[in-house]
């Protein structure tokens, strides 16, 4: 019975070592190429690394949903995913504006207030025909960059017309360069367009508030509403 009992002693030491063994060395394997994200302990997520966030992939600072696409949380990604379109008139730009009905309103045509112009990337959230401006249908994207001050500048107009009927007419993406002199007392600006057409001294009501900026051409009275996004 004693002999027995030494050995019993004996045997589970030895066991309880090979345990341990086989514990960290699953351990050992399991961490080989991996590293804590976010500085945590053993470093930063190094490149080619991927680690699961919320249900993403993060690769090369990069993520990646699920269902292998791009996350849809990320604006970068998606403004460089935007091609580049050339309209002719030297407009050279991404359409990064979204669809938009042409509203005829049929109502007294608006007075706008001016404001202080800001350069940048404008998108169109509103077109609409005020007074006896052209009657018809359609859906219109734009999107205009624009350059300088309100005394003098320039803007490079793409747009885009489809579903039409009446006085508008369906084009695909459309270049259009114009030139512009104003001031910040009065809400008028005098634009002179040099591509496609070379029409001088058409005067263009505009507004500016916050980012948002709108632009009422006097000739056929229609207002334009536009956000800017860079």
């Amino acid at each position: 019975m004693n002999t027995k009992l030494r050995v019993g002693l004996c045997l589970a030491p030895f066991a309880c070592l090979v345990a341990l063994g086989m514990l960290v060395s699953c351990t050992d394997d399991l961490s080989v190429g991996a590293e804590a994200v976010d500085g945590g302990e053993g470093g930063t997520m190094g490149s080619g690394d991927a680690a699961s966030i919320d249900g993403a992939v993060a690769v090369d600072g990069a993520m990646i949903t699920q269902d292998g696409g791009p996350d849809s949380s990320s604006s970068a990604d998606a403004d460089a995913a935007l091609p580049l379109e050339d309209g002719g008139c030297g407009v050279v730009i991404a359409q990064e504006g979204a669809v938009v009905p042409i509203q005829v309103m049929n109502d007294a045509v608006p007075q706008e207030s001016g404001g202080i112009l800001s350069p940048g990337t404008y998108v169109l959230t509103s077109y609409k025909v005020h007074g006896a401006g052209p009657q018809g249908t359609g859906n219109t994207r734009e999107t205009i960059v624009l350059t300088g001050t309100n005394a003098a500048g320039a803007m490079k107009r793409l747009s885009e017309i489809s579903d039409s009927t009446g006085a508008f007419t369906a084009h695909g993406p459309l270049g259009e360069h114009f030139t512009f002199m104003g001031d910040t007392i009065t809400p008028v600006m005098f634009r002179s367009e040099d591509c496609p057409n070379n029409s001088v001294n058409q005067t263009v009501q505009y507004t500016v508030s916050g980012t948002t900026l709108t632009l009422l051409d006097e000739d056929t009275s229609t207002e334009r509403t536009y956000v800017r996004v860079n």
